[in-house]
């Protein structure tokens, strides 16, 4: 179900963006590997270098283990250990509905949009919880 509609948002991305692309709170799902490895993705530009990460070591070795190929890094998305502008587009598949005051997911999605590239970066959120931009995102910048 989610695969798809993440598929046609990201398959035309600004041709200078950086083609690197986070997940944050990837679990032990298989949508990085999906997105690794979708030749949608790459019939008109170049390949996405996805990063996953997530809160829990256990989960993200496991992932290592079964995805040797692709990169899981254990950290905090809260507080993520990248340069400003890294990446070209970032996927929350959920981990902001984990976050229960409205402070920390503005600290969130600050942090989010911190790490995507400023002109043209894409934020793509699905979430459980109906999210105000107004509220939710205040201070993190006009998200995509």
């Amino acid at each position: 179900q989610l695969r798809e509609p993440l598929m046609q948002l990201l398959h035309a991305p600004p041709h200078d963006a950086p083609r690197r692309l986070l997940v944050v709170g990837a679990g032990d799902s298989e949508l990085s590997a999906e997105l690794a490895a979708e030749k949608a993705l790459t019939k008109t530009s170049p390949a996405w270098q996805v990063t996953s990460v997530d809160f829990s070591q256990e989960v993200t070795e496991r992932m290592r283990q079964r995805h040797p190929d692709l990169e899981f890094l254990t950290m905090d998305a809260r507080n993520l250990d990248f340069e400003d502008g890294q990446f070209g587009a970032v996927v929350d598949k959920g981990l902001s509905d984990c976050l229960g005051s409205l402070t920390d997911r503005r600290s969130y999605f600050q942090e989010l949009r911190r790490v995507l590239r400023p002109d043209g970066g894409r934020l793509l959120v699905v979430s459980q919880r109906r999210l105000d931009t107004d509220l939710d995102f205040e201070g993190s910048g006009n998200p995509a």
